[in-house]
């Protein structure tokens, strides 16, 4: 499908949607993303492969922004059952303006929206580490993974401030540190935090999640009319 083509067909997917959902970006970049963005972008795009492939993504904004697509977690639509439907949807019922916009719909309800709230989405990674390292497997918090646990532990404050700056630490000896970001670098983004943090600013550590959100939003092609204000959570201790 070409550029063009995508364009037309995602902009009716959006006037099918209604006003919490609009096109942004353009060229291979152009996708449909859900309005009143606080800590999560939700988006759908277009990749063109041989027969062409829906995707949609969610993107943590507490700090940098991953290269992968630029999200977090995602489902490709050609791998995705419908609730209720007995298998994949063929390629022509998906990927036209109507099939879109119920993809977005259903997709972000259900795979991609579950849990919008930071509190309940770090006590589930907390959970997801425990059970990991009780299993052997706690070498798959590394990069982005890692990355994101310790994000949400700033931004609910949920350790003490030593305890951060340890945490923050841990990110920084990572070796994957610089793969799993981009706009400003992962390591440049979590050294400052890790000077504020020090400095014991934690008016210093917001401000540089929120302007690093407004870079990665503005990478996405998000405009500002699109953002509800960043509400930082009560701290946790």
């Amino acid at each position: 499908m070409s550029v063009s083509a995508w364009r037309k067909m995602v902009t009716s997917a959006a006037e099918r949607l209604g006003p919490q959902w609009r096109v942004v970006g353009d060229g291979r970049k152009t996708v449909l993303m859900r309005t009143d963005i606080e800590w999560w972008a939700l988006y759908v795009g277009y990749e063109p492969t041989r027969l062409g492939r829906v995707f949609a993504y969610s993107a943590f904004l507490g700090g940098p922004l991953p290269p992968t697509r630029t999200g977090d977690a995602g489902v490709d639509g050609d791998q995705f059952v419908f609730p209720g439907e007995p298998r994949i949807r063929y390629q022509d019922d998906l990927v036209c303006a109507a099939g879109i916009a119920e993809f977005a719909e259903v997709v972000v309800g259900v795979a991609l929206d579950p849990v919008r709230d930071v509190r309940g989405y770090l006590a589930y990674s907390e959970e997801t580490l425990v059970t990991r390292t009780a299993s052997g497997h706690d070498y798959l918090y590394t990069g982005r993974s890692r990355q994101r646990l310790v994000l949400l532990r700033v931004v609910c404050a949920a350790k003490p401030t030593a305890g951060l700056i340890e945490d923050v630490r841990w990110v920084l000896d990572d070796r994957l540190v610089n793969q799993n970001g981009a706009n400003p670098s992962s390591e440049v983004f979590f050294a400052e935090m890790l000077e504020l943090l020090r400095d014991d600013d934690r008016g210093g550590v917001e401000h540089l999640i929120s302007r690093t959100r407004q870079a990665g939003l503005a990478e996405l092609g998000a405009s500002p009319d699109m953002l509800r204000p960043l509400v930082f959570p009560e701290p946790l201790v």
